[in-house]
């Protein structure tokens, strides 16, 4: 039961932040497009909000990929230190 509370605690604030980064990215992006880049009603009304989700969804995968790239380095680091343990 207490490895269970540790993954809820260890993962629920990785999806958090990451979420929360998608979003800022999206927001940010989204009013950057249409007030500086696009002036007519297609611009800033459809144009903007598919380029600011692809800027979202491509913050959001490197955000997963770094977190997962730091958890293989972990679980690896891990692996070699029993296992030197078990040949001694």
């Amino acid at each position: 039961m207490n490895n269970v509370k540790e993954l809820i605690l260890n993962r629920i604030p990785k999806f958090a932040i990451g979420n929360l980064l998608g979003t800022l990215v999206d927001t940010l992006v989204l009013w950057l497009f249409s007030h500086f880049v696009f002036n007519g009603y297609v611009g800033e009304v459809i144009v903007s909000p598919i380029i600011s989700f692809e800027f979202a969804v491509f913050a959001n995968f490197l955000f997963s990929y770094y977190m997962m790239l730091l958890l293989i380095q972990a679980v690896t680091k891990w692996k070699l230190v029993i296992f030197k343990k078990q040949n001694k």
